[in-house]
């Protein structure tokens, strides 16, 4: 298991969050490397700090969740590298959880979309594709690219809950 979101990047800091009673919740105009510009104060529960890259073959993949995802994945790596040893790859399933899928990339190929023309001719932005970016399923097909694994590939999108129902499901 690996969790990685507004109160920590590791399972480790996200537990002593919450054993501290810390909120993951910043104002909307705190968030160190993330950009949201909002018309109303309000807070909200984000991972903090600039994300690291994804390797130069998963660029076409490259959203703020497919990095959440290759952080999550970093902690669980050992597990799953003895798993894929142990049993073959088409045996290795792939559960992750979101609650945003690309949202983050759509939202900025949609405002391009708007300041090049929208209707009228507007063009999306160059490198940006719906199926690699936004699509709910791309971070499992990320991960399984990541991995090797090939067995099945489930990725649960039920907003605050998927982490949850992840868990649960991968334990059935």
């Amino acid at each position: 298991m690996s969790a990685v979101g507004s109160m920590g990047w590791s399972t480790a800091e996200t537990l002593a969050a919450l054993d501290g009673g810390r909120t993951g919740l910043r104002p909307s105009d705190q968030l160190d490397g993330l950009s949201l510009s909002l018309p109303f104060p309000t807070v909200v529960g984000a991972v903090p700090g600039s994300l690291p890259a994804l390797a130069p073959s998963d660029r076409a993949y490259d959203t703020r969740l497919a990095r959440i995802g290759a952080m999550a994945l970093s902690e669980v790596r050992p597990a799953l590298d003895r798993a894929l040893a142990r049993w073959v790859p088409r045996r290795v399933a792939v559960l992750v959880g979101t609650s945003t899928g690309g949202l983050d990339a759509t939202e900025a190929a949609y405002r391009h979309w708007c300041e090049t023309g929208g209707p009228e001719g507007g063009a999306m932005p160059t490198g940006y594709d719906l199926a690699t970016q936004h699509d709910f399923n791309a971070l499992g097909v990320l991960v399984r690219r990541m991995t090797g694994a090939s067995g099945p590939t489930y990725v649960v999108s039920t907003a605050c809950s998927s982490s949850g129902k992840v868990h649960a499901s991968a334990m059935r």
